[in-house]
């Protein structure tokens, strides 16, 4: 079977997602997955689509783990998404949409857990100068918190 272009792969991707949240059932999810997969294996280190396809593949994962509750799932996610930061240095044109993706994954997990532990999910290159901002912010963002936010982030 020939394989397909990372951008059709991905295509194909979010029409499945999009499919999955008008209630079709996971198994769109599923196969958005893996489509995701396929397209991040094209996309070798110093591929201009690499950390986008990182980034989808975390949201497509953390929208599984929301679905059905596997936390492997959750654990990936935030992996994935901050691989995908680390390749946006400041002034990348994916930067915002990494960090956000990151943030949801981690309010996630805060969620979850309860705790949020920043010297394993959030290093120096792209720390908030105010860590609890960080995550205040983002639940803020998802609705999770109705707490206000003091930063220039609105």
């Amino acid at each position: 079977m020939m394989s397909l272009p990372v951008e059709q792969l991905q295509s194909r991707a979010k029409s499945l997602v999009a499919k999955f949240e008008q209630g079709d059932g996971t198994s769109y999810l599923d196969e958005a997955i893996v489509l995701d997969r396929e397209a991040l294996e094209l996309c070798q280190s110093g591929h201009g689509m690499r950390p986008a396809s990182l980034d989808w593949l975390a949201i497509d994962l953390w929208r599984r783990y929301r679905q059905l509750g596997v936390m492997s799932d959750l654990t990936e996610s935030i992996v994935l998404a901050r691989e995908a930061l680390d390749l946006c240095l400041p002034g990348h044109i994916n930067r915002t949409m990494s960090l956000n993706n990151l943030g949801i994954c981690l309010c996630a997990r805060y969620q979850q857990l309860g705790t949020f532990d920043h010297s394993t999910f959030i290093t120096p290159t792209y720390k908030c100068p105010q860590e609890p901002h960080f995550v205040t912010c983002n639940r803020r963002v998802l609705g999770l918190s109705s707490k206000p936010c003091t930063c220039a982030c609105d």
